[in-house]
């Protein structure tokens, strides 16, 4: 582990050099005037914490499937969500379907929340509610579900329904992190990995 003293060396210091980090560093580095930013990280590489892709969801919430949310929060959730995706088209040029690309950041693939007996008023009620915001999720039948995702209804005799998404996303924050950390470097930003915060005066 490496140790460092910062002084008045940088105008800002972003400490953690996961998704969170490398979004705040790009943010800063793209579309403000700070002049000089350092990026710590106590680990030896980017994003290998919570970030890594073997440690969260991998999803891309874009506010429909939060049906614990609010509706002012679901519109707040679809336009930061719509950021990412803007980079990655503009990155890559297209997010591919599951299995299309090997390795890519991001993939395409089917979403869905699904509600079984008693969660199926509150579904139906929260479709009705966001069907506008997000005019390319549909609330599907057992039957139709059965059709994209045979094995989630095998074996259940329940009554289901389910928001659909055809082409939610999933990403590896992770690799994420790294394309944007790349994509801020100039000669003002300097990244420490390998570096433990222990005390901030």
């Amino acid at each position: 582990m490496n140790s460092c003293k910062f002084r008045k060396d940088f105008d800002i210091i972003i400490i953690g050099a996961g998704i969170a980090g490398a979004s705040l560093l790009f943010i800063l580095s793209h579309f403000s005037n700070v002049r000089s930013i350092a990026l710590l990280e106590k680990e030896k590489d980017i994003a290998r914490g919570n970030s890594y892709f073997e440690y969260n969801s991998k999803t891309l919430h874009e506010g429909f499937a939060e049906t614990n949310y609010s509706f002012a929060k679901m519109k707040r959730m679809k336009i930061a969500s719509s950021m990412i995706k803007n980079y990655l088209i503009k990155r890559f040029g297209f997010i591919p379907r599951f299995n299309e690309l090997k390795g890519s950041v991001a993939y395409n693939l089917h979403f869905f929340v699904i509600a079984i007996e008693n969660e199926i008023e509150f579904l139906e009620r929260k479709f009705e509610q966001i069907k506008k915001l997000f005019p390319d999720v549909e609330l599907i039948s057992k039957k139709e579900l059965k059709e994209l995702e045979p094995k989630i209804i095998e074996g259940r005799k329940e009554e289901i329904v389910a928001l659909y998404k055809k082409n939610g996303v999933t990403i590896n924050f992770g690799s994420l992190a790294k394309y944007l950390i790349n994509d801020s470097l100039n000669e003002n930003i300097r990244i420490y990995l390998d570096n433990k915060v222990r005390d901030i005066k």
